[in-house]
């Protein structure tokens, strides 16, 4: 998977064609302070052909990540992590 930082603050991802796949976005240095993290729910990408790259690509918009401060501990504990991000830690 690759990703592309536009000026508008949207975020594009190239993903393969009907994957399930799941976006989350993890902010700061941990440590002492708390981190930042938010995730989308999964999702299954679309059974069609878009490029981020070109700005009349059919690329749907997939949502919007809500940060929320959580603990920087939690990057150490591999199942609070995936329960904070709604993933099964299969």
């Amino acid at each position: 998977m690759s990703h592309a930082y536009p000026a508008n603050g949207l975020v594009r991802i190239n993903a393969l064609r009907s994957k399930q796949l799941k976006i989350f976005a993890l902010q700061g240095q941990g440590e002492a302070q708390p981190i930042l993290l938010g995730a989308l729910r999964a999702i299954t990408t679309p059974n069609r052909q878009a490029h981020s790259s070109i700005a009349t690509s059919s690329c749907p918009l997939v949502g919007t990540i809500q940060m929320k401060p959580v603990p920087a501990a939690l990057l150490e504990d591999r199942s609070a992590f995936l329960r904070a991000i709604d993933m099964p830690d299969v």
